[in-house]
C-alpha cells in the first residue's frame, strides 16, 4: 500500500514537473514566433522570452539536485566557520534584491559565533531559503542567528503573501502551495533545503501564525 502510494505520489510529480517545463519552453516558443513575424517589438519579447527560460532552468536546476541527494552523492565536508561573519557577508549581497523588491530586512546576526560545518551546503541553504523570501515575500522579513543553550539558531522568517494553508506539508518532496503571485513553486525548494540541513547534522523547522512564515535551522 505504501509502494502504490508512492508510486502515485512520483506519477503526479512527473506529470507536474513535466507541465512545469513545457508551459514556459511553450510560452518562450511563442514569443519567439512573434518575434520572427513582427520584430519591431523586440526588446519587450526577448525580455519575455528570457524570463521563460529562466523558469525552465531554474526547474531543471531543482531537479538535478534532486537526484543528487537522492543518489547519496552530496558529501559534506565539515570544518570550522565563522558563521556570524559568513552569514553577514552572504546576506549583504542580497542587499541590492531586497531593496528592489521594496523588502525591508530586519538583520540581527550576534558576532562571534562558530560551528563546525560545510560551507557550501550552508550558502546552498542560506540561498534556497532567501529565494524563497524574495519569491514568496512582502514588504518585510527578518533574519536572526543567535546562540540559545547548546545550538546556534538560525531565523529567517517573512510576511507572506498568500497564507499557508499546510505547513507539515510544505518541505515535503513536490508538494507545493501557490504563494506567488508570479511563479509557481516545483514543489522541491524546502524539502532540498531540509535534505541539505540534516547532511549538516541540523534540524529544520517551519512555523507561521498566518501573517509570518518562519524558518528555523538548528546547526
Amino acid at each position: 500500500l505504501i509502494m502504490k502510494r508512492e508510486k502515485h505520489t512520483l506519477d503526479m510529480a512527473i506529470s507536474n514537473i513535466a507541465h512545469d517545463i513545457r508551459t514556459p519552453l511553450t510560452i518562450a516558443s511563442g514569443y519567439t514566433q512573434q518575434l520572427i513575424k513582427h520584430p519591431d517589438n523586440s526588446s519587450e519579447t526577448l525580455n519575455k522570452i528570457a524570463h521563460h527560460q529562466d523558469l525552465v532552468s531554474k526547474r531543471l536546476e531543482a531537479l538535478l539536485e534532486y537526484r543528487h541527494l537522492m543518489e547519496g552523492a552530496v558529501k559534506p565536508k565539515l570544518e570550522e566557520l565563522d558563521l556570524s561573519t559568513f552569514i553577514t557577508k552572504k546576506t549583504l549581497a542580497y542587499y541590492d534584491v531586497f531593496q528592489s523588491s521594496q523588502i525591508v530586512l530586519d538583520f540581527n546576526v550576534e558576532p562571534g559565533l562558530k560551528t563546525t560545518t560545510d560551507e557550501d551546503l550552508l550558502d546552498r541553504i542560506i540561498q534556497n531559503l532567501l529565494g524563497n523570501v524574495l519569491k514568496h515575500g512582502k514588504e518585510k522579513a527578518r533574519l536572526s542567528l543567535k546562540k540559545e543553550d547548546n545550538s546556534l539558531v538560525l531565523k529567517i522568517d517573512n510576511l507572506v503573501k498568500k497564507s499557508i494553508k499546510n505547513i507539515d506539508n510544505l518541505s515535503n518532496r513536490f508538494y507545493s502551495e501557490n504563494m506567488s503571485d508570479t511563479e509557481e513553486s516545483s514543489g522541491l525548494g524546502l524539502y532540498i533545503t531540509e535534505e541539505l540541513v540534516h547532511l549538516l547534522g541540523a534540524e529544520m523547522k517551519l512555523a507561521t501564525d498566518g501573517e509570518w512564515f518562519s524558518v528555523f535551522i538548528y546547526l
